[in-house]
């Protein structure tokens, strides 16, 4: 499986090293560049379990005490460091 079949039309969340962690669906992505359709910034954010991205992934996010901002219907980013795919259920949390 490649990284793009893996995450490609997936709802993930993304970490820049400049741009910060968003979490949308992946549209393309090539190299450290990505193409986010519906996506929104985590500025802050709890897991529901664990402490890290890995944990927001895959458990969702405790939405009272995150920063978490408007959502964009189209983002274009640069410097991608990190893309993880979300389980079922976690995009529901994140747009709450």
């Amino acid at each position: 499986m490649s990284l793009e079949s893996a995450v490609v039309g997936k709802y993930c969340i993304v970490r820049c090293y400049a741009a910060g962690v968003h979490a949308g669906e992946v549209v393309q992505l090539d190299g450290d560049k990505a193409i986010l359709r519906d996506s929104r910034r985590l500025w802050y954010w709890v897991a529901r379990e664990g402490i890290a991205l890995s944990g927001v992934a895959q458990c969702g996010v405790v939405r009272d005490d995150c920063k978490i901002d408007s959502r964009n219907p189209v983002i274009y980013l640069t410097g991608v460091i990190e893309v993880i795919p979300c389980a079922a259920g976690v995009e529901d949390t994140i747009n709450g």
